[in-house]
């Protein structure tokens, strides 16, 4: 506990120094990818996706042309994908959903007043669902409570 309290007060010293050193950043808008999964020997999965994605970034100056940047980024999207198997044959058209969400820090450095460099670092939560995934759980669902 004592830990967590020194790192507390180093954090409101560190972002009080100067009130007017916060810059908030917003992001919103559509996105477009192409996705695709292989398992060597086994199956290929591939598909356009297409959805929106946004992002707060929080920026706290620790010098004249040095920030600390953090922040969310959440990003959902739907495609149809096409899976091809040597083994179990092959599927088009396959309704899949993407959803990831990350927290990420870094730093920011000014080079020019036009360019900066954004090193950073995070963590990812990613979950991509099918629609044979969705009738799975469903059929598995009935079936258990059918009767």
């Amino acid at each position: 506990m004592k830990k967590l309290s020194i790192l507390f007060a180093t954090l409101l010293l560190l972002v009080g120094v100067n009130a007017y050193a916060l810059e908030h950043e917003f992001s919103l808008g559509p996105e477009i990818s192409h996705i695709t999964y292989k398992e060597p020997g086994v199956m290929t999965e591939k598909g356009w996706f297409y959805g929106a994605a946004g992002s707060y970034t929080l920026k706290v100056d620790l010098a004249q042309s040095w920030k600390l940047a953090v922040g969310p980024e959440l990003k959902l999207a739907w495609g149809n994908v096409d899976y091809s198997s040597g083994i179990s044959g092959s599927m088009s058209g396959i309704n899949d959903r993407l959803f990831e969400a990350r927290m990420l820090a870094g730093t920011e450095w000014a080079i020019t007043k036009e360019m900066k460099l954004k090193p950073y670092t995070g963590l990812v939560i990613a979950a991509l669902l099918t629609t044979l995934q969705v009738n799975k759980l469903l059929q598995e669902y009935l079936d258990t409570n059918a009767g």
